[in-house]
């Protein structure tokens, strides 16, 4: 389907699904961000631009966001008053959309690994953005390594969880807490550092955990464990 988007910017919208149904779109906006099509391949296909979401209460969702992550509401008539749109500094967006109940994926009857996002901070917002989630997010005991989850994942509340990369592992076994965190709907995300590359965060040289975790360990009397490195 073709459609005209009405989440706050136009542009124009082709929704698809692959052979696993997994949704995506195609969205050519009427005002392209600077450096949108920045390392843009042949086919002329740029940068992500949003990602949608689920959420029961979208108030809920906007505190959560505002807290933890820093971002504010986009304040424009052609918002649905069911649609929340967070912008992201480098022009993407964060889209959620009020449902009743919480599809499959969303509600956590899926492998906490591979459905998330990593949300990009700068180098000097790394480790004080984990550590407000640290602080007030409880830790959740589960290990992905279990299988799929069957618990009632819509009663649990935010709360942060093991990544299951060996560098997610290592942090957890050194420092007791998990670097992935869910939020009050069970999305899944963790933070990424982006080193900007020509002054803009459009275009950036990314950093994991791992490339930190050692220096952070140390100055806090502890041992990373081992293995540090993923790739």
């Amino acid at each position: 389907a073709i459609w005209t988007s009405a989440e706050g910017e136009d542009g124009t919208a082709i929704y698809w699904e692959d052979l696993d149904g997994n949704q995506f779109e195609f969205w050519a906006p009427a005002r392209m961000p600077a450096g949108g099509m920045d390392d843009c391949g042949p086919l002329k296909i740029g940068r992500v631009s949003h990602g949608v979401y689920e959420s029961r209460d979208l108030q809920r969702t906007a505190d959560f966001f505002s807290r933890y992550c820093a971002l504010e509401p986009l304040v424009n008539s052609d918002v649905p008053s069911d649609t929340l749109v967070l912008p992201l500094a480098a022009g993407g967006r964060m889209v959620f959309k009020q449902v009743e109940v919480l599809g499959p994926r969303t509600s956590g009857h899926g492998v906490y690994r591979g459905l998330h996002a990593a949300l990009v901070v700068r180098e000097e917002d790394f480790w004080s953005s984990y550590e407000r989630i640290w602080a007030e997010l409880p830790e959740w005991d589960y290990d992905e390594r279990q299988g799929k989850f069957s618990g009632d994942a819509e009663g649990l509340s935010a709360r942060t969880v093991l990544h299951g990369s060996p560098a997610g592992r290592a942090w957890k076994d050194s420092f007791d807490r998990g670097d992935d965190w869910l939020d009050p709907d069970n999305n899944l995300f963790h933070f990424f550092v982006g080193v900007p590359r020509h002054g803009s965060m459009a275009t950036y040289a990314g950093h994991s955990i791992e490339d930190y975790m050692q220096a952070y360990l140390e100055a806090r009397g502890l041992k990373a464990a081992t293995p540090i490195h993923s790739r």
